[in-house]
């Protein structure tokens, strides 16, 4: 019975992790920079761009470490298996699929008056549906976005990608 309920718990846990959506929040403005799927795992950055990490609830600290060197390994030699390139564009597909942008949206001044007045029209026509895009004349640069990334999504795109021949 113990057994059962632990099996049961990991399962749900696992189900979770797969269809709960990573969302990945920036927004240049307020310096917020997250990764998170809610109730698992949140990464984010602070203003100081100090990396933060917590997993289910538990926080973790991350230190900036000196690089390592890393020993050449001794060459191996090569395996036949080759790269299905012919399926990489399925591949690139399935991911592609498997996000979804909420909102992006960018002020942007490019300090050339010209070339402000020449992105109007094009951001106009690209402003569609979450995309809002806009040239400004103030000096402004600013971005925000929000996108959700499916994890089974990627993970089928993965398995057909090196299952198929």
């Amino acid at each position: 019975m113990v057994v059962a309920i632990i099996l049961w718990v990991v399962l749900f846990i696992l189900g979770w992790i797969l269809f709960m959506p990573l969302v990945v929040d920036v927004d240049t403005d307020r310096q917020d920079y997250r990764v998170y799927q809610h109730g698992t795992v949140r990464f984010w950055l602070t203003p100081g761009f100090q990396p933060r990490l917590r997993i289910l609830g538990i926080s973790i600290p991350m230190k900036r470490g000196k690089e390592v060197r890393m020993k050449k390994p001794r060459q191996k030699e090569k395996s036949e298996r080759k790269f299905p390139f012919r399926n990489l564009p399925d591949l690139l597909n399935g991911i592609y699929q498997s996000i979804t942008v909420r909102w992006f949206r960018l002020d942007l001044d490019t300090d050339d008056v010209v070339l402000n007045a020449q992105m109007i029209p094009v951001f106009t026509f690209l402003s569609r549906g979450p995309v809002q895009l806009t040239a400004n004349f103030g000096g402004r640069v600013y971005a925000s976005l929000r996108a959700e990334l499916k994890l089974y999504r990627i993970g089928w795109a993965f398995l057909l990608f090196f299952t198929k021949k």
